[in-house]
């Protein structure tokens, strides 16, 4: 999938993309929020794309920093969890797919929107 100016999903990128929603979400943005859930809910391919990619960046990153730990069938509860960043972005992605779109969502799309070129 071709993203905007040759934008490619890294580790980097990714992080990026989550300071970002972070700050849409603080900022209350609504307009990018709109947006990014109208986006979601047409499940654009282009942010379908990036929420896929940038899924699969956390859960390698996630693994890279605690896998093994989290493997160890003497790891407590608490230390098999995986990071909320993970999670937030795995269900954004999930119910995005699934044609559900959620409101509490709204900055993760609006982000990633940004990303794909779809949200001004």
């Amino acid at each position: 999938m071709e993203l905007p100016l040759g934008r490619t999903v890294t580790a980097e990128s990714v992080e990026h993309l989550h300071r970002r929603a972070t700050t849409i979400r603080e900022r209350w943005d609504r307009s990018r929020i709109e947006q990014g859930i109208r986006a979601a809910r047409a499940r654009a391919p282009k942010l379908m794309f990036v929420l896929e990619q940038a899924t699969e960046v956390l859960d390698a990153m996630a693994d890279a920093q605690t896998g093994q730990t989290r493997r160890s069938t003497s790891t407590s509860f608490a230390d098999r969890v995986l990071p909320a960043e993970v999670q937030i972005w795995r269900e954004a992605y999930r119910v995005a797919d699934e044609g559900h779109a959620m409101d509490q969502f709204g900055a993760v799309y609006a982000a990633a929107g940004e990303f794909a070129g779809l949200v001004f």
